[in-house]
């Protein structure tokens, strides 16, 4: 049994999924965005224990079996956990999707101590600072971010095998300062200073690492400062290797969030244009979002938002012999448009 909001097994069981959605295969490219989904229901073992202890038969799991073990989890989007959630699964399926998991079983667990002896070698030696701020239950104060500037530090002369493991440190650390103070308050050396190592980490390391390092990216992005910043530093450099042809989603995704909201919809169309429907599709999962997070200013300017949409969908039901992509084109922007047209 593992604890599924343990950063260790989280970025152990994304990586050995290779960053996709169990169901939709999609990649899951914001490391917030990534929900562990029961295949078995965590609601099944209370409120149905008779068909509980049947299912568990049938599917020939450990008398000791737990809700919480590694085969009954995997990685998932929101919306795919949501729309399985709602599901009576039948049993060919739970054996399908057993079957899957029982071959990634020591995959994760290899994984997991990879990481966890790496993540406890660097606290050791680099946030010993951070952690007995932690263990006194202080308020970690905005001024004692030198600990962020310390691990920055380390991590730009490690070796680039090692980045991978201080990623899933660096974010968890600003994912606890930042939930603490606003993040207006951060000063500006400090973002300017983790800015300038995520260029160089952007444009010179694996592109694997660019997801990873996008997920702290999100972090700063509501600051006016770090916007500023990114400006004058990585959109540049971002909008010219994109206008030269290259379509990699990391480039895309950091063009992305840095767009304002008013763009937002421009990009899909522009998505569309280029015929990029994994982009598309990225974007059409990241409105759920931001209609939570922006609702009334997007429900104020419904009317030309939907009439933008619309349009683009009725050029693409022009096309004669329309291609698969074309078709799922269309039925992302359908999608898009009956949700904002749902909300009052």
């Amino acid at each position: 049994m593992v604890n599924i909001q343990d950063p260790i097994f989280r970025a152990a069981i994304r990586d050995v999924f290779n960053k996709q959605c169990f169901y939709c295969k999609d990649l899951i490219l914001k490391y917030p965005n990534l929900h562990i989904d029961h295949i078995i229901a965590q609601v099944v073992p209370k409120n149905f224990p008779k068909e509980y202890e049947t299912l568990k038969k049938q599917l020939k799991l450990s008398p000791d079996f737990k809700i919480n073990d590694i085969i009954n989890l995997v990685p998932s989007h929101n919306k795919c956990n949501r729309e399985k959630w709602e599901k009576s699964l039948e049993l060919e399926t739970y054996l399908h999707y057993f079957s899957i998991i029982r071959e990634k079983i020591d995959d994760i667990k290899k994984k997991m101590n990879i990481i966890r002896e790496k993540y406890e070698q660097f606290d050791k030696e680099a946030l010993i600072e951070y952690l007995s701020l932690k263990e006194r239950n202080l308020d970690i104060k905005i001024p004692n971010l030198n600990v962020i500037e310390e691990i920055i530090e380390i991590w730009s002369e490690v070796q680039p095998s090692e980045n991978d493991v201080l990623i899933y440190i660096i974010r968890d650390k600003f994912n606890d300062i930042f939930s603490r103070k606003k993040i207006s308050e951060v000063e500006l050396p400090i973002i300017k200073k983790f800015l300038e190592f995520a260029y160089n980490m952007i444009f010179n390391l694996d592109s694997s690492l660019n997801l990873e390092f996008i997920d702290v990216l999100y972090l700063l992005t509501p600051a006016k400062k770090a916007r500023l910043l990114l400006n004058e530093t990585i959109i540049p450099d971002i909008e010219k290797a994109h206008n030269k042809g290259n379509r990699d989603l990391e480039v895309l995704k950091i063009l992305y969030i840095c767009k304002k909201l008013g763009e937002f919809f421009d990009l899909i169309v522009k998505t569309i244009d280029e015929n990029n429907l994994q982009f598309f599709r990225f974007l059409k999962n990241e409105y759920y979002i931001l209609i939570r997070e922006e609702r009334e200013k997007i429900i104020s300017n419904r009317k030309n938002i939907v009439k933008q949409l619309t349009k683009k969908r009725q050029e693409l039901e022009q096309i004669d012999n329309p291609t698969s992509e074309i078709t799922a084109f269309i039925t992302g922007l359908n999608e898009i448009i009956r949700n904002i047209m749902k909300y009052k």
